[in-house]
């Protein structure tokens, strides 16, 4: 059986064009520092308005990645458990979508 996907609701205006549409590589390393990875999307997309960032999930593995918008940092978290990653998260590898004006 095939699973179904429906629109369920719209609220307020579209966005003006243009619409951007920025992939980012977040690669872990064997270090997760305790918080967050800062990913600094105005440096990186300067002149851009940030509107969101799609949440990634790692195939094979039990990683999930968040973005913090108010702090401009990913959050690692573990999926079965929905608790924030600890310790070494070095084989973390997921791009993250990053939507903006």
């Amino acid at each position: 059986m095939a699973a179904t996907i429906t629109h369920q609701t719209e609220a307020g205006k579209r966005p003006r064009a243009p619409l951007f549409v920025d992939r980012i590589r977040l690669e872990g390393d064997a270090s997760y520092p305790a918080g967050v990875y800062p990913l600094g999307l105005d440096t990186l997309l300067p002149g851009k308005t940030i509107l969101g960032v799609g949440n990634a999930f790692q195939i094979g593995s039990d990683w999930g990645v968040q973005y913090d918008r108010a702090n401009d940092k990913a959050i690692v978290f573990v999926i079965s458990t929905g608790a924030e990653a600890s310790g070494s998260v070095a084989a973390l590898d997921v791009e993250l979508l990053v939507y903006s004006q």
